[in-house]
Order: structure tokens, then sequence, then C-alpha cells
């Protein structure tokens, strides 16, 4: 298992990584959401045929997965009762834009986001309402100096992707703050500001996807 997500019923969500037969795991509380006791986990019948990195919850209480090859896909997945007799069932619901997907998140409004892990390439957000994706690249900028004294100016562009993307996270501005541990530094952050909904507090109270 990699990524771990609770729901707003303390039910608790995973990616299961393999490389052929990644499911989504699903672990349903049985007690209270401040008391909460277990069942066995429960897994997603189908595979998703590549490894899933990330997962995140929306405000129904579904997971979202992406794998980590563009030839498969982003699933959504739904689960129908609960303890001992809980079944959940995997949809794929959009092409995966990412070479390389990773961690995943979901905004105040209910939008998906992951990242490609490639060198380059873009944080992706998929809108469930209108099953659209766009792709957004995260950069740093390569600062470069003219002139001297006084009159210097440095001229700050955008044309070098983060590389090594493994996280990201969406605050209560709606900016996504992206890190990366490569680009020969050592690792940097970028923050992309206003494209998400503001996530928190209800993020607090494992509200997902609702705005405050």
């Amino acid at each position: 298992m990699l990524q771990i997500r609770p729901d707003s019923n303390n039910n608790i969500w995973a990616a299961g990584y393999n490389s052929s037969t990644a499911r989504t795991l699903f672990f349903s509380n049985t007690g209270t959401t401040t008391a909460p006791t277990y069942t066995a986990g429960l897994m997603t019948a189908t595979p998703t045929g590549a490894a899933d990195w990330g997962l995140t919850i929306d405000a129904s209480n579904n997971a979202w997965t992406a794998t980590n090859v563009s030839s498969t896909g982003l699933f959504k997945t739904v689960a129908t009762g609960s303890g001992a007799s809980a079944t959940v069932a995997a949809t794929k619901v959009a092409a995966n834009s990412a070479t390389n997907a990773r961690d995943m998140d979901t905004d105040g409004a209910g939008n998906i986001y992951y990242l490609d892990n490639t060198t380059g390439t873009f944080l992706y957000q998929y809108v469930p309402s209108t099953g659209t994706t766009q792709g957004y690249y995260p950069c740093y900028n390569a600062g470069t100096t003219t002139g001297t004294g006084s009159s210097s100016s440095t001229v700050q562009t955008c044309t070098t992707g983060l590389s090594t993307k493994y996280d990201f996270a969406i605050d209560s501005t709606g900016s996504i703050w992206v890190a990366s541990y490569g680009n020969a530094a050592g690792g940097r952050m970028v923050q992309i500001v206003g494209l998400a909904a503001p996530t928190v507090p209800l993020r607090a109270a494992a509200k997902a996807g609702v705005m405050p």
C-alpha cells in the first residue's frame, strides 16, 4: 500500500501498488467516527492494470486513483454497504494524462489533481462535473541578470519544469504547493497561485471536496 486516506466516516482507503495487479483497498469502519473498528480489508475485484501510487477522496466518500502509466487511466472506486458485507467497485472515468502519475488530492470544489513525476511535465486537474482534464506546468523561475549596479534587472522566466515531483498540497487560499527533490539544487518548491478551490478547515474534519 502507498497513499492512504480516511473518509468522513473514518473508513480507510489505500492505493494498492503492484506493477500489474494494482487494486484500490478499503477498510470499512464498523464502529463510530470517534471510536472506529475495522473489518478485514477489501479490494476491488478487477485490477486497474498498473501501479496505483496515489489516492484521494471526494465529498461523497468515493476514492480516486491514477495508475502510474498513461496507458491505463483515472479510476473512481465506490464502496457499497459496510463491514463484512461491503463491496468496492472501480470504474475507469478518464484517460490518465500523466506518463508517470504520483500523489493525488481533491480541492474544495471536488476537482481531482494528480502529479506527473517525469521531469518537465504537468500537474493535472480532472473536473468530474465536465469530464475534462487540464495540465498545469509547475516550474521554477530561472532568473538572468542584465546590466550593472543600480541599472541591473532580473528577468524571471518559467522554462524549467520540476523534476522528480512526488507530493503537493492545496492550501486555504486555493494555491497548490508542489515539491521536488530534483533540479540540481537538491530540491525546489513551487506555488501555483489561486488554481484550486480552498480546502481547509473542513479537511481537518476529513471532509474532502467541500469548501469552507
